[in-house]
């Protein structure tokens, strides 16, 4: 992350018994942020509830991962409280009222694909390869790099419960089995990458969970 021209502030995160500082790119996604935490803390982005945001009306704003960072009233100092949430209550979004079963896989696709494209970010910025051995990868921090490889893991199994989701809905018309294609062609794509990133990680720790 490059603090250059104020875009990134530095936020205080309260977990437990301890406050971290955590960077926050107001340019990035919310799932870069929910990423830092995770490094940190070892909570995963999807059972993460961080409270002290605020929205543009200064009430309390419920963070996602579709969040927009420029309108939580983020500033440096600022201090939040995490939450882990129990399995079965994470915060990913609800589906909404109404919504069809196709239109919810489309936003679990592009969740999980937020989701592996900050992982994939951090691994190049800071995972092991041909240039930086293991000693120096994560910034020679072997818990940072096992953390690394859980939610790899993690995410892969995200990835394949979609799956079974697409395969689960039926579909009627062409227009909606090519949209099915289409969101099973990316998650595979999605996995394809998360098989990519094993390298740089280290997957000894098993499941984030």
């Amino acid at each position: 992350m490059s603090d250059s021209d104020g875009l990134v502030v530095v936020v205080w995160v309260k977990y437990e018994k301890i406050s971290l500082d955590v960077p926050l790119d107001l340019m990035g996604s919310a799932s870069h942020f929910m990423l830092e935490v995770f490094l940190r803390t070892n909570v995963v982005p999807m059972r993460q509830k961080l409270v002290g945001f605020k929205g543009d009306t200064g009430r309390p704003l419920e963070f996602l991962w579709s969040t927009d960072l420029r309108a939580v009233g983020a500033r440096t100092g600022l201090k939040l409280m995490l939450i882990q949430m129990p399995p079965g209550q994470e915060l990913d979004e609800k589906a909404a009222p109404g919504e069809d079963a196709l239109s919810a896989a489309g936003r679990a696709v592009e969740r999980t694909a937020q989701r592996v494209a900050a992982l994939d970010e951090a691994v190049r910025r800071e995972g092991k390869s041909e240039a930086r051995p293991a000693a120096a990868a994560w910034g020679g921090d072997a818990e940072r790099m096992m953390r690394a490889g859980k939610l790899r893991l993690e995410l892969h199994e995200s990835a394949m419960k979609v799956m079974l989701s697409l395969d689960a809905i039926e579909v009627g018309g062409d227009e909606e089995r090519a949209a099915r294609r289409a969101l099973v062609s990316r998650t595979n794509t999605l996995m394809d990458r998360l098989e990519a990133l094993r390298g740089g990680v280290d997957d000894a720790g098993g499941s984030a969970l």
